[in-house]
């Protein structure tokens, strides 16, 4: 039986069923949270030893690399609806392999498993990064035709990869559309996105300075709201941006320093300065194993044009946005909570 005819099987009584990779990160973790409070019953993959983000969250550990780990995810008879927002999200220039496997064969694993188990819904989690750059003052919308080489970095280019792939299964009737968050900030973030990285290094007193530049970032609960929203919403073979607020580093961290009521960076570098430190910084972290905030790429991207619309999930799926002061502060509270108790 093909994935259409389970599909066309399965009784419309049948209770949904939520499948979400990637439950522990920042935004699986949101939506796990989300689902659960509105009583509706959610599977999670989490990598094996990472701790459920809820305690009714039904879980099974596997690899979205290992393609069999991923098999008890699908119940036969269920109207399975995936959330794929496992991936590897990195501005290192080391991470190549690690991407590849992780955005490209990942996805391709899910898919595959998807559509033999005949899944009601696939929405895959991708980014704005996916999209190509336009001009400065030029507006970034969706787009049909996904090209790696029209992306700088590799992040960019294995999430463009990805969903050139889940596209390309929709145009053959596979139920699935995209959705393309930006930067993610607000709070629940467990700490490894690079925004909670750098509110941490500030509100430790250890950032001396700010960084040049700034992008667009979307509430995590927000783009949560979206997703869940394109679940019930949103078309078959469609692309969506969750886009959010512009924030400059300067902004963002004076706003952190308005809610936590301490002064802000007293100074902030240039785009050439910072460049050049980045590259000095990440050569040193990896010869010393660890990772850095300021890399070549994530310079870079302070410096792009990231003025994207999110007309388009506002007029088909309701997306809305919260205040830029709401988001900080919130971030704050729960950043400066998680400071004090882990």
């Amino acid at each position: 039986m093909s994935g259409k005819e389970k599909r066309l099987n399965n009784n419309s009584n049948t209770k949904t069923a939520y499948i979400v990779t990637g439950a522990s990160g920042h935004l699986g973790n949101v939506l796990v949270r989300k689902l659960i409070k509105r009583g509706e019953q959610v599977t999670g993959l989490l990598l094996p030893g990472e701790k459920p983000p809820v305690s009714n969250m039904q879980t099974v550990y596997g690899n979205i690399c290992e393609k069999e780990s991923l098999r008890p995810l699908f119940i036969p008879g269920r109207k399975n609806v995936v959330i794929h927002c496992a991936g590897c999200v990195s501005i290192s220039s080391y991470d190549g392999l690690k991407l590849w496997n992780t955005n490209v064969l990942g996805t391709r694993n899910l898919v595959e498993l998807s559509e033999e188990y005949g899944v009601e819904k696939f929405i895959y989690v991708s980014s704005v990064h996916a999209l190509p750059e336009r001009e400065k003052g030029q507006q970034i919308t969706e787009i049909q035709d996904f090209d790696d080489t029209l992306v700088v970095g590799d992040y960019a280019k294995t999430k463009a990869l990805a969903t050139r792939c889940v596209l390309q299964e929709a145009a053959s009737g596979f139920p699935a559309c995209t959705v393309h968050p930006s930067g993610l900030i607000g709070p629940y973030d467990p700490g490894a996105g690079q925004m909670t990285r750098l509110l941490k290094l500030f509100l430790k007193g250890l950032l001396p300075a700010a960084v040049a530049g700034g992008y667009d970032f979307a509430d995590v609960r927000d783009v949560a709201d979206g997703i869940l929203s394109c679940c019930e919403r949103g078309e078959p073979g469609e692309s969506y941006i969750l886009s959010g607020h512009y924030y400059s580093i300067r902004e963002f961290l004076d706003l952190a320093a308005q809610t936590a009521h301490r002064p802000s960076v007293p100074f902030c570098l240039p785009g050439n300065v910072a460049a050049a430190f980045a590259n000095v910084s990440e050569r040193i972290s990896h010869s010393l194993g660890k990772s850095t905030i300021f890399t070549p790429y994530s310079v870079y991207t302070l410096g792009s044009n990231s003025n994207f619309s999110h007309q388009k999930a506002s007029d088909c799926l309701g997306y809305h946005t919260r205040s830029r002061e709401e988001t900080v502060r919130d971030m704050v509270g729960w950043t400066i909570h998680r400071l004090r108790t882990v």
